[in-house]
């Protein structure tokens, strides 16, 4: 009996996640909100400084092969890569370049945050963006100039200037949401920045009070993952995106 039930754990498709070693929310997030028959595996990257910074996010970089690896054993279908900041860092193309990198490390079709970004938005025919993040100043303008060169308009950015990267998956959802409510402005949809930052809990919420889409990492990630999976479900709670 055992064998039997081990045999259909994933039956409608595995995802694994190449996760920073300090991401506390990513994970839990996609067991939240997988559709039945899916399941998740997370491998971590070591980072060599709790501080995220350029330098730091781009070191952790040399690690992403080597974790990546450990999922070809549980027999992924796909990878995400989960690190919005380490995926935008390189600049346009350097999203896809990773994920290139990785799937040819592995075998397995791998995407990442900011790509999944990136196509959700282009779901939704949204052009002008709040971008809301919890980074320190010097990445967010980084990922502003990112969205910018990819064809999107950034009408307005604010981040938390968290330095920490464990501190970022404290928090809370009302944090965040206040947050997003002080600094929004007119425009098409917020982007909320960051795998490892509790915004998915209160898109639904914020869709209601804003009245225009929300996307976020985590959301985006599992959105592009499961269609990479021929995996359609409308999953309550998370937002316009997964019943455009």
């Amino acid at each position: 009996m055992f064998n039997n039930w081990s045999s259909m754990i994933g039956w409608r498709g595995r995802i694994g996640l190449i996760i920073p070693e300090t991401n506390t929310v990513m994970e839990a997030d996609f067991n939240r909100y997988a559709p039945m028959g899916v399941s998740i595996y997370a491998t971590r990257m070591k980072r060599n400084s709790p501080i995220s910074s350029i330098e730091g996010n781009l070191e952790m970089l040399t690690y992403a092969e080597m974790a990546a690896s450990l999922l070809v054993s549980v027999k992924a279908d796909i990878n995400v890569f989960g690190c919005t900041a380490a995926s935008f860092l390189n600049g346009v193309g350097g999203d896809i370049a990773l994920a290139k990198k990785l799937q040819k490390a592995t075998g397995i079709t791998t995407i990442t945050a900011a790509t999944a970004i990136i196509n959700a938005l282009k779901s939704l025919r949204i052009q002008k963006i709040c971008l809301i993040t919890p980074h320190i100043h010097d990445i967010t303008v980084k990922e502003v100039d990112f969205f910018n060169k990819n064809g999107f308009e950034v009408v307005n950015y604010s981040g938390l200037g968290i330095e920490k990267t464990i501190e970022m998956g404290r928090v809370p959802p009302e944090g965040i949401y206040r947050f997003v409510i002080k600094n929004i402005v007119k425009t098409e949809a917020v982007v909320i920045s960051c795998t490892t930052f509790r915004s998915m809990e209160i898109i639904t919420l914020l869709e209601k009070d804003i009245g225009i889409p929300v996307v976020t990492s985590n959301q985006v990630s599992l959105w592009y993952a499961l269609q990479h999976l021929g995996v359609s479900d409308d999953i309550d709670g998370v937002g316009r995106l997964f019943n455009s």
